[in-house]
């Protein structure tokens, strides 16, 4: 009989033990102990408000604002001679921010460790914003705190950009979260639930949601209604948001601007030859818009004055993911052909460079500062430089499914053959493979070092380095261009520059001298004479 009860008691139990480990595991995000091992901190958790887990989700999207910005009274260790007293004002800094801990003096030299960092955003217990001179005074308390234990510390001001990500549910749902805190800045629900959402198009100012065929700008500070439209022609992505211009592409090639706040212009629509195959993509610092088609054409055109197109670059195969985007308007993407590309958007275009890999690309590929990398059909993960195009790998990294992020030196992948993979992001060298952790997906990540994964019951966990307190912007500085000469110098120069336009409409098909080569031919071949970027009947197509 005891024999009988204790079989019991120990069947209980490994039924509890299994219910807890499956509570435990749910998730598939990365432990706390696996994620020091790997130099990385959990920041927080939080759970999207999702019916269906991630299968709800229609579209996330990160954006690192050049216009808000978080600022922080830091308290930096210094030595004793060096030390500003405590009664000083705050020594204000020229806007940056050490993303490893370490405060740095002019000459971006570590000085000191940062020892104690207060908001000035933050509420207090009346709800009220404590503010700069809040923030001074706490950081003052504590600096005179630390002197008594023989640490001397001088204050200083930091401005850190705002980073928001942004989630869009099928339940038309809108949710904007502080990136760095997890903290819900604003929701809002958008448009019939019983219509069809497309990808988020945003910037400083907007938020983009087409519904149907309704567009909807929100301001992306607090959520308001700045924006609403009926489109002419049915979409087939997400707009993208260019100063004060919502473009659109539709189903059938059309190419559609609605303006969101000048009501001085009209709204347009323009034809290309084919339909985009995947969502646009707008530059970081300029007003300009690149558009992968369906003939086998990136197209980019600026929406600044009056729109038009500024170059066509014919590739070999066709990109059929987002393109990732850089500083000094540069792209870069991979096409189903195998081909690598880095181009930048000069008036007429500059391919800064492009590489055959040899296996198709499906998937977008990920800048992570002066770093591409690039995951094939085959599974192979390949690192090229972003300046040259050189492979930075002896060897890709094989059996990959989808780059989840990079970040402390580390490579994430999720692995055809489940879990993932981590990747030393210097050699290409599988470190481990993570069995238990399988995300459902990450947040496409190529603008800051933190790492945002989400599971398939819709919780995003978001994962930094440890020694990155305040988050490093990934950011290349511009690529040095010569100023361009006038049109009537790039004339007389068309045979020698490929970056003078030919004879032809932007919008029309693939030219028969691609210089890249179509499938299965050189990709190295001879060009030909005629330019690569195409060119157009007049000064505006549009």
């Amino acid at each position: 009989m005891s024999l009988q009860r204790g079989l019991l008691v120990l069947a209980g139990w490994s039924v509890l033990a299994a219910f807890a480990g499956l509570s435990a595991s749910a998730d598939n995000l990365m432990p706390p102990d696996t994620a020091s091992s790997y130099g990385l901190v959990q920041v927080y958790q939080h759970q999207l408000s999702v019916a269906l887990g991630v299968d709800s989700v229609v579209d996330q999207k990160l954006h690192v604002s050049r216009t808000d910005t978080r600022q922080y009274v830091e308290l930096v260790q210094v030595d004793g001679d060096e030390a500003t007293p405590a009664g000083d004002e705050a020594v204000a800094d020229d806007g940056g921010a050490a993303a490893d801990g370490e405060a740095t003096d002019d000459a971006g030299k570590p000085s000191g460790k940062v020892v104690a960092r207060f908001a000035t955003d933050q509420t207090n217990f009346s709800n009220h914003l404590t503010g700069i001179e809040e923030a001074t005074r706490q950081a003052k308390n504590q600096q005179r705190r630390l002197r008594r234990f023989g640490i001397e510390t001088e204050l200083r001001t930091v401005d850190v950009p705002l980073v928001r990500l942004i989630t869009l549910t099928d339940r038309g749902q809108l949710e904007v979260l502080d990136a760095e805190s997890g903290q819900t800045l604003w929701r809002e629900d958008v448009g019939d639930p019983g219509r069809q959402y497309y990808s988020i198009g945003c910037s400083d100012k907007y938020v983009a949601v087409i519904n149907g065929s309704h567009l909807f700008v929100l301001s992306i500070e607090n959520g308001a209604l700045v924006k609403q439209a009926e489109l002419e022609r049915p979409p087939l992505f997400g707009p993208a948001i260019a100063g004060e211009l919502a473009i659109v592409p539709g189903l059938l090639g059309s190419i559609e601007g609605v303006y969101v706040t000048d009501v001085k212009r009209d709204d347009f629509v323009l034809m290309a030859s084919g339909p985009p195959a995947a969502p646009m993509t707008g530059a970081i610092e300029t007003d300009k818009i690149a558009i992968p088609t369906e003939t086998g054409f990136v197209f980019v055109v600026h929406t600044d004055g009056r729109p038009g197109a500024d170059f066509r670059l014919a590739t070999s195969g066709k990109v059929v993911a987002p393109l990732a985007v850089g500083t000094g308007e540069r792209f870069f993407f991979a096409t189903t052909a195998g081909q690598v590309y880095g181009m930048q958007a000069t008036k007429n275009g500059r391919v800064l460079w492009t590489v055959p890999l040899g296996e198709p690309v499906n998937e977008q590929v990920l800048l992570d500062g002066d770093r591409v990398f690039v995951c094939t059909a085959y599974g192979n993960v390949f690192a090229l430089d972003a300046s040259s195009g050189e492979l930075l790998w002896d060897a890709p990294a094989p059996g990959a499914r989808e780059i989840l992020g990079v970040t402390a030196g580390h490579v994430y992948a999720l692995r055809n053959a489940g879990g993932t993979s981590v990747i030393d992001a210097n050699n290409g060298k599988v470190v481990r493979n993570l069995y238990g952790l399988q995300p459902a997906g990450a947040v496409h990540n190529s603008l800051t070092d933190r790492l945002y994964l989400v599971s398939r019951r819709g919780t995003l966990q978001c994962l930094r380095p440890e020694i990155s307190e305040l988050p490093e912007l990934k950011q290349m500085p511009p690529v040095e261009t010569k100023p361009e000469e006038s049109e009537t110098a790039e004339s007389e120069s068309e045979s020698e520059t490929a970056e003078t336009p030919v004879t032809g409409n932007p919008f029309g098909g693939a030219v028969d001298d691609d210089p890249f080569g179509g499938m299965g031919e050189d990709p190295f071949g001879d060009a030909g004479g005629d330019n690569p970027f195409g060119g157009f009947d007049d000064d505006n197509p549009f």
